[in-house]
């Protein structure tokens, strides 16, 4: 648990001082080509093409156990979480929407964040939405799945939701399928956020609208993130100026953020007590 929390510090670190976008999408570079070499056009083709690699990564991760008292299986570890975090950085994305000057930066920053999302009618959603679906496939689905499985799972998500982003080299019916097993794998992860949502925001509006989303059975995970988020953001009712200063721009894009911020923060502190629980006995 200590090591997770130490790879989410330093994921997020190494984000704010090093471009760590372009180096995260070179070391993943090679899963699209590879998605169309083993894939073919069967529907589960994709499969054998997901294993393959955790199956290696685990390998290592099982030859690396215990020697040097754990020292590089550690490091290997938050290696691991650094890469596959992202991979773009959801801050920088945030800011770069917030300054923009023009309607085509606006649009561009827009379209960035909304990257993340698989629905339909993604640009039309609210941006706040596209932060919240952002936060779950670039931190939280991280994060959670490393506590789970540890470098395996963390591999597995990325690649899980870089493909379902990426229709080109999968057949129709493969990529629905490979939706499917994404949106198992977010499941858990988005109770959790919804709920970390309601203790780091508006608790009750978030519960209503977790209600509102069919509970534990919501059809969507992005609506369900979407309409919690919006929930949990405090309300504001007072009118913009016309010109605003760069620091008013965007306030519900801002507060998203910051949710954003606690709500990771929440997960490395509970992580932390979990460590500490452990080590008291």
């Amino acid at each position: 648990m200590l090591v997770a929390v130490v790879a989410t510090v330093l994921a997020i670190l190494v984000a704010q001082v090093l471009p760590v976008a372009q180096w995260r999408q070179a070391a993943l570079a090679w899963w699209p080509h590879w998605l169309r070499l083993v894939a073919g056009q069967s529907a589960w083709g994709w499969l054998p093409a997901w294993l393959a690699p955790l199956f290696l990564v685990g390998l290592l991760q099982w030859a690396l156990h215990g020697w040097l008292y754990g020292m590089p299986g550690a490091v290997f570890s938050v290696l691991m979480v650094v890469l596959c975090w992202g991979p773009r950085d959801l801050e920088r994305d945030v800011e770069a929407l917030i300054y923009a000057e023009d309607a085509s930066s606006q649009a561009q920053g827009q379209a960035v964040l909304r990257q993340d999302m698989n629905e339909p009618d993604r640009d039309s959603a609210p941006i706040t939405q596209a932060v919240a679906v952002a936060l779950l496939r670039r931190a939280l689905g991280v994060m959670f799945w490393f506590i789970v499985i540890g470098p395996v799972g963390v591999l597995a998500y990325r690649l899980l939701a870089s493909a379902a982003q990426q229709p080109g080299p999968l057949s129709l019916a493969a990529h629905e399928r490979l939706r499917g097993v994404l949106a198992l794998a977010e499941w858990p992860v988005s109770q959790l956020a919804v709920f970390s949502f309601a203790l780091m925001g508006n608790c009750s509006p978030v519960i209503r609208a977790w209600q509102g989303q069919g509970r534990w059975q919501a059809p969507s995970v992005e609506s369900l993130l979407g309409a919690s988020m919006a929930a949990a953001l405090p309300a504001h009712t007072e009118p913009a100026p016309r010109e605003q200063p760069v620091w008013e721009r965007q306030p519900d894009l801002r507060r998203a953020m910051r949710l954003s911020w606690r709500t990771v923060g929440l997960w490395c502190a509970l992580m932390l007590y979990w460590q500490l629980a452990v080590w008291l006995g």
